[in-house]
């Protein structure tokens, strides 16, 4: 048989596969939701533990719920009031997110991109559930690409209990359970709308409360997994923001994209099987020990007063922008200014510096043209980056095409680009609890195993790694902005995104602070033009030039740029400087990493994968 005769029957068989499924999908959904109405409502737990309580008494008191009446009853239309906390170490994102949900009185509300079903995945859902008993009303959209659990699992959350809704955003051929063959054969029939994901991270609680950022629910957001964890971050609002956050929540919940959990075929169909054999309800309770440090400190009042990373602050404007459900197309609504388009428009008002904080470092054209405009009308613009090495990042694909822009960014851009490293110095400072995390790794699995470290190249060092999730940006030290949006061009076209604006001197500089140390010596390399060398340097520049700008054969091996150290015993210099190579050693561009397979993969991406940008 020859390969043109397997590719044929292959592809046969993958349509043939899709007419199924699509069949099935179109024809079972709504026959099993007749019957799932009359089976498996009735067995749906509805035990309240706290019936005839007053909204408070079942809840905890919150200095955060203290903090939300105050801002709510100092503001005016004119005069917003607001309380903010940053929540930069993992440990205490998923404290407060505990503490809040147990002081929930009537509502939480939560979209997420990815949610695992790992300790954190089955806390999470623990703590919600036990809300949704003592009367709280809990709505979770979940974006489907990421639901890899078993149907079972999905059909149990789905009917845990009457006051706990699940909706999945955009699912691929009517199912709840994200396969490589279902999306797969989505991305055959509609590429385009198998590519429309809900990368929105947002939490509210009780319409006065939200918490927005860039963290899933998954061990390495928290700092709990023992191979990698993100250095991500999160901020709460407390005030009148929290309404505009609450509105976008009900677009995206009542929009057509957001289907319930129990009208998908696979979930459905479970939901009936275990209604004839057993209850579906999640009555177990999970062994939850490896919390046990924190577990009673959610109950605490002023839990995050006594956690100095993530103290209140005051502010006053406060904005919250999002795309809208079914992005890119109902981004065109009359009167509707996207998320992109918000954050470029206050990006462009940065008079001496913007620092941004992303792990992908790819932008779009419109975004080039943007920074290049703001540096011709204001050449001493200081732009600084921190983004993940090779060594630290989770897509290296991504870090792949960004390799291949260094250029661009360096001397057209005039970007100051620091990259972390996968063992920073200040590890502890990032994550308190990492030499736990080292104690805990010894005793599990080890370190570098596929199921620990997950898509991240592999390093020489032993520990647990980092890899930046961040998504945030201060522009003048005035304004910080903190949410979902890497600022490229998946989250630019395609993906919906939301972020929070925060106009206070304050927080701007605090977040700057933040972001600022992850790029000192000790935890990044800066990248760099390579030394000059007199001829070859200026006819490589050239000829590397032309082949950065092919789509596909980007072949010139020599490079623009390369990682560099600061010397021991030397003092930071800017890459401008006359002394710079005196003061830096060249580490090369891709620093502990694994080569050549790592680094082999990364230029083959390079040279041929260019034409992906724009999916990046």
């Amino acid at each position: 048989m020859t390969n043109d005769a397997i590719r044929r029957g292959s592809l046969f068989l993958v349509l043939v596969l899709a007419v199924v499924l699509i069949i099935s999908g179109c024809v079972k959904a709504p026959q099993l939701r007749v019957e799932i109405d009359e089976a498996v409502v009735a067995l749906i737990d509805r035990e309240i533990t706290c019936p005839e309580a007053p909204e408070s008494t079942c809840s905890i008191d919150s200095e955060f719920q203290d903090l939300a009446n105050q801002a709510f009853d100092n503001s005016t239309p004119e005069n917003p009031q607001h309380f903010v906390s940053l929540l930069d170490i993992g440990q205490d994102a998923l404290l407060a997110r505990m503490h809040l949900i147990r002081s929930a009185r009537k509502s939480i509300n939560l979209q997420t991109f990815i949610w695992m079903g790992d300790e954190v995945g089955r806390l999470m859902f623990r703590e919600l559930l036990q809300a949704a008993r003592r009367g709280v009303k809990v709505r979770l959209i979940v974006d489907q690409f990421s639901m890899t659990e078993d149907p079972e699992v999905l059909a149990k959350a789905a009917t845990a209990h009457t006051n706990l809704k699940v909706r999945f955003y955009n699912p691929t051929l009517s199912r709840g359970q994200a396969t490589p063959l279902s999306v797969s054969i989505g991305g055959l029939l509609s590429f385009r709308k198998t590519n429309q994901r809900m990368h929105n991270k947002v939490f509210i609680v009780d319409e006065r409360i939200g918490i927005i950022g860039g963290r899933n629910i998954e061990n390495k957001y928290y700092d709990y997994d023992t191979g990698s964890n993100f250095k991500d971050r999160d901020a709460i609002i407390m005030g009148p923001a929290v309404a505009k956050i609450s509105e976008f929540f009900e677009l995206f919940w009542s929009h057509d994209v957001a289907k319930d959990a129990l009208s998908l075929v696979d979930i459905g169909g479970e939901a009936l099987r275990l209604s004839k054999v057993d209850s579906p309800l999640v009555k177990e309770k999970p062994d939850l020990t490896l919390f046990a440090d924190i577990d009673e400190l959610a109950n605490d009042y002023s839990v995050c007063t006594k956690r100095p990373a993530c103290r209140p602050y005051k502010a006053g404007h406060v904005q919250f922008t999002s795309d809208l459900p079914g992005k890119p197309t109902s981004s065109n609504h009359k009167d509707y200014t996207d998320a992109s388009t918000t954050l470029s428009n206050v990006f462009k008002s940065a008079q001496d510096s913007l620092t941004i904080q992303t792990p992908y470092l790819v932008t779009s054209k419109k975004a080039e043209k943007n920074i290049k405009n703001m540096l011709r009308k204001n050449p001493d613009l200081k732009i600084t980056i921190s983004t993940n090495s090779l060594a630290s990042t989770d897509a290296f694909m991504v870090y792949a095409i960004s390799m291949k822009k260094k250029r661009t960014y360096l001397k057209k851009l005039k970007f100051d680009i620091y990259e972390l490293k996968p063992n920073p110095v200040d590890a502890t400072k990032f994550i308190p609890r990492y030499n736990k995390l080292i104690s805990d790794s010894s005793q599990t699995v080890g370190d570098d195993s596929p199921e620990n470290i997950g898509h991240m190249p592999t390093v020489p060092q032993s520990g647990p790694r980092f890899g930046l999730h961040a998504k945030s940006f201060v522009v003048d030290s005035k304004i910080a902005i903190i949410g979902s949006h890497n600022f490229d061009p998946r989250g630019v076209t395609m993906s919906t995104e939301c972020a929070v604006i925060i106009w206070d001197n304050e927080i701007a500089r605090a977040l700057e602070q933040n972001i600022l140390r992850d790029t000192e010596p000790q935890n990044s390399w800066v990248v760099a033009k390579l030394e000059n060398v007199p001829f070859i340097s200026y006819f490589g520049e050239i000829i590397g030039s032309i082949s950065q700008m092919m789509p596909f054969f980007d072949i010139w091996p020599f490079r623009y740029s390369s990682s560099y150290q600061l010397k021991e015993g030397m003092e930071p210099l800017p890459t401008n400087h006359p002394d710079f190579y005196q003061y830096y050693k060249n580490v090369g561009q891709f620093p502990e990493v694994d080569m050549p397979s790592e680094g082999i993969k990364t230029r083959l991406i390079k040279t041929f994968g260019g034409f992906t940008a724009p999916l990046m």
